[in-house]
């Protein structure tokens, strides 16, 4: 049976006046968790790239990333208990 058919009446869309619950919980607050923090935006500073749209922390160049992504493997290697990187 077509779309049409089932929804002959007209009221196929309703309003919503904001996301479902289910929406607001995830994806949101995943994102907010896994969101660049601090002065230096973590996927430049790891990838020389950001994804995203409007970053609003430093993109770093050159000598000034390097030491910068030193010291975030650093950091990264204190907070997993000291295990050493896998070399890439």
């Amino acid at each position: 049976r077509p779309w049409a058919a089932w929804h002959a009446d007209g009221d196929a869309f309703e309003e919503v006046s904001e996301a479902p619950a289910y929406q607001k919980n995830s994806a949101s607050v995943t994102f907010q968790a896994r969101a660049p923090k601090g002065e230096l935006c973590k996927f430049w500073v790891n990838s020389g790239r950001c994804p995203l749209k409007q970053c609003d922390l430093k993109h770093v160049e050159g000598e000034e990333r390097r030491l910068a992504q030193q010291a975030f493997l650093k950091a990264r290697l204190e907070r997993r208990g000291g295990a050493k990187p896998t070399p890439a």
